[in-house]
């Protein structure tokens, strides 16, 4: 595909459409990490939502990705390894005593989408 049919790729969209949500869901979760807890229970259930969604976006976009380009063992590898920091991610927030490391892994699942759709345009 070459330019702007590569664009308007579906496999593209859904992954820019994951990246819009992992940055919603990032920019809720740092304001949710400063504010005191009676104030933000709001921005807890918008974060939460966002990171469900996103989540399933991130399904779908590896199921499109791998039905594209076959199940070839380093793809499925990558594909696994970014759901295990998705659930590490919970499980940190889920651990009071480890609940300061959230920010540094939402921000490395932020590049994680990044990366993925760096790789579905180019």
């Amino acid at each position: 595909m070459t330019g702007i049919s590569r664009i308007l790729d579906f496999n593209t969209i859904v992954a820019s459409i994951g990246v819009i949500m992992a940055t919603m869901s990032l920019i809720t979760g740092i304001q949710t990490v400063r504010q005191d807890i009676g104030s933000a229970m709001m921005m807890v259930k918008m974060h939460k939502l966002d990171g469900y969604v996103t989540c399933q976006i991130y399904i779908a976009v590896a199921v499109l990705s791998l039905s594209n380009g076959g199940f070839k063992l380093w793809p499925v590898i990558g594909w696994i390894a970014g759901l295990v920091l998705i659930i590490v991610k919970i499980a940190v927030v889920r651990n009071i005593k480890f609940r300061k490391y959230s920010s540094r892994l939402g921000i490395m699942l932020f590049l994680s989408w990044l990366f993925i759709i760096y790789r579905h345009i180019t």
